[in-house]
């Protein structure tokens, strides 16, 4: 499972350690499978790393939310949109490969 989760702090005496500090320290998200063995949270400071946030808005997209299908876990989508989304072929455990009549529609 991948959780992404940006965050924001804010400069205390113009340093951001205090922010910092409570996102490493004070923050803590995991499955609760795990509460009696909580892994280590990893945080990545993505100051400076360009980052595309903006999904495409071409057939691509489908892509995407093809991959997501297939690394995350079902049940973080109801019935009725995996259903929507079997009906173009996306469907966990089977590859996403639309032929080229469905591709002119995507």
């Amino acid at each position: 499972m991948v959780a992404w989760l940006p965050l924001r702090g804010f400069l205390v005496d113009g340093k951001p350690d205090a922010a910092v500090r409570m996102w490493s320290e004070g923050l803590k998200i995991y499955l609760l499978a795990q509460k009696d063995n909580v892994p280590e949270l990893q945080v990545i400071n993505s100051k400076g790393i360009y980052m595309n946030t903006i999904h495409a808005n071409d057939e691509s997209f489908y892509e995407e939310i093809a991959e997501v299908i297939q690394r995350e876990l079902l049940e973080f989508l109801d019935d009725e949109t995996r259903g929507n989304l079997a009906s173009i072929g996306i469907e966990k455990g089977k590859p996403f490969n639309p032929d080229e009549r469905m591709q002119r529609y995507l």
